[in-house]
């Protein structure tokens, strides 16, 4: 009816069409611009900080901005300073936002107030690295702009774990009878760098005569000790081109020592890696006791180079 009112100030019937096709283009043009467009509504969180701990996690914190029921978090990190932030948005932890290490996304829901303290922890990411992180609210249906960027470094952690709680008991042997382990010693890199291994023997039986060396001898055993993906057996140790010895005293791992063919080495083991360790026992060719001995293998750690 208004179009009606307003067409009726012209005669003029070919102005009045036009007339008519820019209002009813107008309305509708009207219409659309009002349909709900939240993006951008949700209020974005502006107070975010990253902060590196020593154990090298990174905890997150920030403010809830305003009150949201059945709503999400999206939190996204990434290495690179320069980065699409919206880039697979749909996909989340897939494509471009599922390298863990280097640029991923993940999300949770939340049910939060206005002015709740919100934090998150971050595990397993790389030593000494500084990672970008942003934040975003969801209600289910939309998502808020991106938060501020926060930034930190992790904190390098050197740290293995040896999966071997039992002692290895080589049983009753002959002079110059050699024995190899059955069961793999687990060792896992559980810091955050990459580690290069060094090892040593410790005899620990009271005044002991019996001693570390290459070659049986009197009083002289020898120890070996070789990283590999699955039982060498003796035919392995004595097949390999290295000495693998174990001695009183550190040997760095490298790749032509403690490992059998190389395909297992103690030599830059990434974070996470698990690698297995076997161990070959010669005894003495003659010996001045035969109280029962006991000994340790001690495996050290450096961040690799």
């Amino acid at each position: 009816m208004i179009a009606d009112k307003i067409y009726s100030l012209s005669s003029d019937s070919i102005l009045n069409t036009t007339l008519k096709k820019v209002l009813f283009s107008a309305v509708l043009f009207f219409i659309f611009s009002t349909l709900p467009a939240r993006a951008g509504e949700i209020e974005s969180i502006d107070d975010l900080e990253a902060d590196a701990m020593e154990n090298g996690d990174i905890k997150l914190e920030w403010t809830s901005p305003e009150e949201i029921d059945d709503g999400y978090y999206r939190i996204r990190w990434s290495t690179y300073s320069e980065v699409d932030w919206d880039e697979n948005w749909g996909e989340d932890e897939e494509g471009e936002w599922g390298d863990y290490d280097n640029k991923y996304s993940i999300s949770f829901s939340t049910d939060t107030a206005q002015d709740d303290d919100h934090s998150y922890i971050i595990d397993n990411l790389c030593g000494g690295v500084e990672y970008y992180f942003a934040v975003w609210t969801g209600d289910g249906e939309d998502w808020s702009d991106i938060s501020n960027i926060s930034t930190a470094t992790v904190i390098r952690v050197t740290e293995l774990h040896i999966e071997k709680s039992d002692t290895i008991d080589f049983g009753d042997l002959e002079l110059q009878q050699s024995t190899v382990t059955t069961q793999a010693v687990k060792v896992q890199n559980t810091g955050n760098v990459p580690l290069d291994f060094s090892i040593k023997g410790s005899t620990i039986t009271e005044n002991t005569p019996w001693v570390f060396a290459a070659e049986s001898g009197w009083d002289e055993f020898v120890l070996k000790g070789a990283f590999h993906d699955e039982a060498p057996g003796e035919e392995g140790f004595s097949g390999s081109e290295h000495d693998n010895v174990i001695y009183s005293y550190y040997i760095p791992c490298a790749e032509d020592n403690y490992t059998i063919n190389g395909d297992q080495t103690g030599v830059e083991v990434a974070k996470g890696q698990e690698i297995d360790f076997w161990i070959y026992f010669i005894m003495p060719s003659q010996t001045t006791t035969k109280e029962q001995q006991e000994m340790t293998i001690t495996i050290g750690a450096q961040e690799s180079e």
